[in-house]
């Protein structure tokens, strides 16, 4: 088959693979062979191959069925693909760099059997026309690609067409393994062996030990996903389409194959391609390279030239893949498949010597006497002297020599292969085989093919009428740029589909078609009645009265095995979760029944030895109670002269601007500053420096501009009590000593617990609701009374008590969450320690220690910046502070004269202190709209925890603990019956002692044990009995004034009744699933600060500008 497609033109190949009678217009261009750096790196003292690349773009477009009447039907264009071809002279390589849909594919209206087959039919027919074209004789060719998710590669906001269906990373795999698997049936398997008389007629079996002589090309495919076993591998693999044929695909890579110098070091066996994960990580590696940054180095398949070129962490081929499964492209829950079909051409009758040959073996030679003897002088130098030597002086006229012009190089014209004013080059070379009839319809220079290639970057395919309109001004660019008018050529498909069988079909004696080789398990049960049937019937004997006796009745009393197993499943895991739960509680009434201790760096350390620490508070808009929120910062107990604190806003009208002026006005003794977004000299200079977060944005030039290395990073909606920075810094810097006298742990990254106070359940007064709406009581200046009213809510509460829930039931709904089950797991997961897990209102850590993690992104500067383009900063702080080894950390590592290498511990949380956020106004929806955002950028960093959260909501667990304690025999004969009333009964004390642990928690978490309480304390954060009676008095301070408030008891944490927290109780935890579905299979869309963004699956966040006619329409409105 190969042979015959390999003189016949695409379009024949390409009508024989597309549904009959539709029509479809392609259009192709591509470059010339041409020199580029080489796919593989030079062995040590060795040269680099001699390497040609050419690329070839492929685009399909069609004419929606419901246009083709018009008198100017509108070009859709469906499908793209860029090849790369590398060549050197004793390997072809066939790369695919880059494939995209946009969608538009379904204007066809196919039927459903072949509304997908047309785009593979096409990159399947084109790879494989251009693999017949290029093969030489007695040389390899090789198909590679990386097979890795994504929304859009080549058509710009195609992800917003809802028709396209974009494959995830395991659809993906699978998909162009099914590509390719037809290209490898053309050819002939490797190692076939014959039947046992034509070997011994042929005289094979005494000299070939029965393998035939290979007369034909032979193919072969290999699949490696990093991460994954060899069987796990064979899941992606296509059957074969022969019935009992073994596959041939292979689950390892063929690069000891393919290599020019199979004995050389790993980094000589891995090829460059662009954008490919393989090269970036190659690049990373030769940093290890004692000779790193050398002239040599520099340049792609550069050679050492003063070591052996090995690298220190990877030796092998293997371990370089089991590395590459911790790169974050190929974890984070995603995979990445890397492809390749080897199809190697007949071996000659007689062996040709090839020079390369014998170059390969002195280089192999040289690479292993390299490792044991640097001493041997390399080549270079030897040819170097050899030149000295031959160069004589010279007499007599100096003859005329004319300059000469590489024609391989990029000086062709932009028109069409049928210019003539531009010399081409040939088409058989040692090193290419570039027939006419394999070019492109237009022949560009590597200029202008890149030139080419921006214009298609350049367009929209947001919708049908954008997408009509970018394929016209693409293809008229494109003509202009290549000098042709009309370039493309339509194919109309004659391939016939055959109908599905129908069930009718298959009852009449039709045998169906298995999927993927899987059979159906027979039933044990089928087996027995079988074997009763088909046993012949014997004599019946009678038995006497006295002799018959009843038997016992086991089968119907007893569960089954698979059923008691799958009750040991979900008793296992209902153990696992209550475990989890009760550690949390545990810890929650061990350190937050006592108020805690004061920092010792604040008490015992000298001033001078107490660390610097950079308070930086986001702020937008106003917040309940914000103005209390910032003070609380300026309040701390921490020295006034090594805590310096920065308020950030995005700009000078910020409704909360006046009150960060009034702030700066009332503690004229503390260090403080506002620094506006608008005004940063980074984003002035460059808007692009940043990524679109908003937060990140706003908090860069306080990072910046730190003036101590530890930064506090603290929400502007939360407050804290006035030693959280000593205590934060302790635990941070290790200071104080432990139970035993040793000194204790320094922390890379710590944080707090958070905890939500509802505002609206509070009768309060009408100055108090101007100081929750974020001013303060005193201040009567007009500018914080003017921000004050400005964000109160214009809504009139209704008198329906179903709207009034609505509209402010959502601050319950929060305070239930985050006193109940948030607060456990967070206590929990942070005391086990096996994982980051991070809720970024209050955090500490490093400078000088994030810098270093984050400094390999040469596009955003190191520090908070690097995490611009993600949502989730917080958490992947955290993350990389855990993950990522310091230089102290690092093997090898020599402390310095006079360091002390010590033991530090990744994360710790600040037990004992909260952070309290005031919340009111908050509707129903708003808290809905939260959790999923939440929920949804989680699904992305941290997939696993967010995939099994439902199960840790006490109605799910409640559901599958009974269905367990039904089950299982054991419990059956303590008493428990498998019925729907003990399963309903066991579930529902489940959930009134859940409910019963959580009220207890709340009551906790509510009391201000914890909280050092003074006449600052904000009358949200006091005891309950002490709130009452401030709101009774209606003061503006609170009755403690200076005198040292009684014990709080538990009752005190009784901000409302049992019954108002058992409905916001039951309202959350009804909720949690249907947030959790929404949020993990609903989309990747989030709203955040009044802006809209979409989630990708590299963690990357991608703001969605709103439409003009919607900015139209805002602008009518104000």
């Amino acid at each position: 088959m190969a042979s015959l497609g390999a003189s016949r033109p695409l379009k024949e190949l390409l009508a024989e693979q597309l549904p009959k009678d539709v029509p479809i217009t392609f259009y192709h261009y591509s470059t010339p062979p041409s020199k580029s750096s080489a796919l593989f790196s030079a062995p040590p003292h060795g040269k680099s191959e001699r390497t040609y690349c050419e690329s070839h773009t492929l685009a399909a477009s069609i004419v929606p069925t419901d246009a083709v009447a018009s008198a100017l039907p509108q070009e859709l264009l469906v499908l793209a693909i860029e090849v790369l071809i590398y060549t050197t002279r004793n390997l072809t390589t066939i790369f695919v760099s880059k494939a995209d849909s946009t969608g538009y594919i379904s204007e066809l209206h196919l039927p459903r059997s072949q509304s997908s087959s047309p785009l593979k039919a096409i990159c399947r027919t084109f790879v494989s026309w251009l693999a017949s074209q290029r093969q030489r004789q007695g040389k390899k060719l090789v198909v590679s690609l990386f097979a890795r998710a994504q929304d859009q590669y080549l058509f710009p906001a195609s992800i917003e067409n809802k028709n396209k269906h974009v494959l995830d990373d395991r659809g993906l795999v699978k998909w162009w393994c099914r590509v390719l698997d037809p290209i490898i049936w053309e050819y002939k398997a490797e190692g076939e062996r014959k039947p046992f008389p034509e070997r011994l007629v042929e005289g094979e079996a005494s000299t070939t030990n029965g393998v035939s002589p290979q007369s034909e090309s032979t193919a072969k495919g290999y699949l490696v996903i990093p991460g994954f076993e060899p069987y796990d591998t064979l899941r992606y693999i296509p059957p074969a389409p022969i019935p009992n044929t073994p596959r041939r695909w292979a689950t390892t890579h063929p690069l000891l194959q393919i290599a020019p110098h199979p004995a050389a070091p790993p980094r000589c066996l891995v090829p460059h391609f662009p954008d490919d994960p393989k090269a970036r990580f190659l690049d990373e590696l030769d940093e290890e390279l004692p000779d790193r940054g050398t002239d040599a180095m520099v340049a792609d398949g550069g050679t050492p030239s003063r070591s052996n070129g090995q690298w220190k962490s990877v030796k092998t081929l293997d371990q370089f893949w089991e590395f590459m499964a911790f790169r974050q492209e190929c974890s984070s829950g995603r995979i990445v498949g890397f492809i390749w079909v080897v199809i190697t051409p007949p071996k000659p009758s007689i062996p040709e010597e090839d020079e390369d040959q014998l170059s390969r073996q002195s280089l192999s030679q040289s690479c292993s006497q390299n490792e044991s003897q640097e001493s041997v002088p390399s080549p270079r130098r030897q040819k170097t002297s050899r030149r000295k030597k031959e160069a004589k002086l010279k007499y007599g006229p100096i003859p005329l020599v004319l300059p000469k012009i590489k024609s391989s190089s990029s000086n062709l014209s932009t028109s069409s292969i049928t210019s003539t004013s531009a010399k081409l080059p040939a088409e058989d070379s040692p090193y290419w085989k570039w027939p006419e009839s394999s070019r492109g319809t237009i022949c560009f220079s590597l200029k202008n093919y890149d030139r080419a290639h921006e214009v298609l970057l350049q367009q929209t395919f947001a919708n049908r009428t954008a997408a009509a309109r970018s394929t016209s001004k693409w293809k008229e660019e494109i003509a202009v740029l290549g000098g042709m008018d009309d370039w493309g050529f339509t194919v109309v498909g004659k391939k016939e589909y055959a109908a599905a069988p129908s069930l009718s079909d298959a009852t009449n004696g039709v045998t169906p078609t298995m999927v993927m080789g899987v059979r159906k398990k027979r039933k044990p049960n089928g087996s027995a009645e079988a074997a009763a049937v088909q046993k012949p019937a014997e004599p019946v004997q009678e038995l006497s009265a006295g002799s018959v006796r009843k038997k016992a009745k086991t089968d119907s009393a007893q569960p089954t095995d698979a059923s008691a197993a799958s009750g040991i499943n979900t008793l296992t895991s209902g153990l696992v979760l209550w475990n989890v739960c009760a550690i949390g509680f545990i810890q929650l009434f061990r350190y937050y029944w006592k108020r805690p201790q004061q920092a010792t760096c604040v008490t015992t350390l000298e001033e001078d030895q107490v660390p610097r620490v950079t308070v930086i508070r986001p702020v937008k808009g106003l917040d309940p109670r914000l103005y209390e929120c910032l003070a609380a910062t300026l309040r701390q107990t921490y020295p006034k002269d090594k805590l310096n604190t920065v308020f950030c806003v995005p700009e000078r009208s910020d409704p909360a601007f006046p009150i960060l002026e009034r702030l700066c006005k009332d503690f004229p003794d503390a260090d403080v500053h506002i620094l506006v977004e608008d005004e940063d000299p980074l984003l002035l200079k460059d808007n692009n420096a940043l990524g679109p977060n908003p937060k990140i944005r706003n908090m860069s030039r306080a990072y910046r501009e730190a003036k101590g290395d530890i930064v506090w990073v603290l929400d502007c909606n939360v407050w804290v009590g006035k030693g959280v920075c000593g205590r934060l810094v302790d635990l941070l810097c290790g200071f104080g000593k432990d139970s035993n006298g040793k000194s204790k742990t320094k922390y890379k990254f710590v944080h707090q617990t958070p905890l939500t106070v509802d505002l609206d359940s509070q009768d309060l007064s009408l100055k108090d609701r101007k100081e929750l709406l974020g001013g303060r009581p005193e201040a009567a200046a007009e500018s914080t009374t003017i921000a004050a009213t400005s964000s109160s809510d214009p809504r009139i509460p209704s008198g329906s008590t179903i709207k009034k829930l609505l509209q402010r039931g959502g601050g319950r709904l929060d305070e239930a969450f985050m006193s109940s089950a948030h607060a456990k797991f967070y206590q929990a997961i942070n005391t086990v320690a096996v994982a980051p897990c991070i809720m970024g209102k209050s955090t500490m850590f490093r400078r000088s220690q994030l810098n270093y993690v984050t400094s390999s992104n040469p596009q955003r500067a190191a520090g908070i910046d690097f995490f611009s383009d993600n949502i989730c900063e917080d958490h992947l702080i955290g993350d990389v502070l855990w993950k990522q080894p310091q230089a102290f950390e690092e093997r090898g590592y020599k402390p310095e004269a006079g360091e002390k290498k010590e033991s530090w511990g990744k994360h710790a949380m600040l037990f004992g202190d909260f952070c309290f956020q005031p919340i009111s106004h908050t509707s129903v929806m708003a808290y809905l709209q939260r959790r999923i955002r939440w929920l949804r950028v989680r699904k992305f960093t941290v997939t696993l925890a967010t995939f099994v959260e439902p199960g840790t909501e006490s109605i799910l667990c409640g559901l599958y603990g009974a269905y367990a304690l039904t089950t299982l025999p054991f419990f059956n004969n303590l008493g428990i019956s498998p019925t729907w009333t003990s399963f309903f009964l066991i579930w529902l004390i489940h959930l009134c002692v859940w409910c019963l642990v959580d009220y207890i928690q709340y009551l906790l978490l509510h009391c201000a044990k914890t909280v050092e309480i003074d006449a600052d304390t904000p009358d949200f954060i006091l005891p309950q009995r002490s709130a009452s009676a401030y709101h009774r008095t209606g003061v503006l301070k609170p009755l403690l004034g200076n005198k040292t408030p009684s014990e709080p008891g538990l009752l005190d944490g009784a901000r409302r009744s049992f019954i108002d927290f058992l409905f916001a109780w039951l309202g959350r935890e009804i909720f949690a699933l249907p947030v959790w579905v929404t949020a993990f299979w609903g989309g990747v869309t989030v709203e955040w600060r009044g802006r809209t963004f979409w989630v990708g699956l590299d963690m990357k966040v991608h703001e969605i500008l709103p439409k003009k006619d919607d900015k139209k329409d805002a602008d009518k409105k104000r």
